[in-house]
């Protein structure tokens, strides 16, 4: 960042207007201000919290716990069937971990294709990868390295014992915090709201990458700032497109 002239600063920002940031050094030096044209907020995004499913990142764990993970664990409940759920599933059962998957909603990676979501489901039990669809979790116990998982299915309760749980269901953007509210940023549910050139409803402050609730992968934060920046910027010709886009599935009457 050097190189390119770029200063990095440690420490706390928020909003005090839309081209001002006031930051709060990790260094413990007197608090800054920073102005400029055009702001990008590039924050992120976190495991989503819910009370009910409390993470001790030992034997109840993130995303990020399991990544960290010297061994495949024994057994393990994965709570929530999105994508994030299915991948570490996948992974575990290959290394020989016993995997079962809980989902709230009636199938599995729902945001998808009712179709996708059958024929994953049918690879899934292929490979010996248990999952439940359509029950809710009660609560989870933890005691002596294991935890028992309380689901709830029709009105039938049953307790899953295992030696490791994933809660994988969802994330929040780190909008907070951040002084959005004195300048007016619209949210959803702690994700930035933007437009097709990532702008706010902010005139000259943009967001970029998960914090947006989009797409949450590297490479589309990646490709959002360089396109952010000509927009600002208005540098560099526009990208020259040689292929038409494909649809990842097509909507039509179901039965058809």
């Amino acid at each position: 960042m050097k190189k390119n002239n770029v200063d990095h600063i440690g420490g706390e920002a928020s909003f005090t207007n839309a081209q001002t940031i006031e930051i709060k050094p990790s260094s413990g030096e007197p608090s800054r201000t920073v102005t400029a044209d055009h702001m990008i907020i590039a924050t992120g995004a976190r495991q989503r919290d819910l009370p009910s499913l409390p993470i001790d990142h030992d034997v109840v764990i993130t995303s990020r716990d399991a990544l960290a993970l010297t061994e495949v664990p024994e057994e393990v409940v994965i709570i929530g069937g999105g994508a994030r759920g299915v991948e570490f599933a996948y992974v575990w059962n290959s290394y020989g971990a016993r995997v079962t998957i809980v989902e709230l909603m009636d199938r599995l990676i729902p945001n998808e294709d009712e179709e996708i979501s059958h024929l994953l489901e049918k690879s899934l039990q292929s490979q010996g990868i248990n999952f439940r669809t359509g029950v809710s979790v009660e609560g989870i116990d933890v005691a002596r390295g294991s935890a028992n998982v309380t689901i709830t299915d029709d009105d039938v309760t049953e307790i899953i014992k295992t030696k490791k749980v994933l809660v994988a269901v969802g994330v929040q953007g780190n909008s907070d915090n951040l002084g959005l509210e004195h300048i007016g940023v619209a949210t959803d549910r702690g994700f930035i709201s933007i437009g097709e050139n990532m702008e706010t409803n902010v005139s000259g402050v943009f967001a970029i990458g998960d914090v947006t609730g989009r797409m949450l992968l590297a490479h589309v934060a990646s490709a959002k700032g360089r396109h952010s920046r000509r927009i600002y910027c208005r540098s560099g010709p526009p990208p020259i497109k040689l292929f038409p886009d494909a649809a990842s599935y097509i909507l039509q009457t179901p039965g058809c």
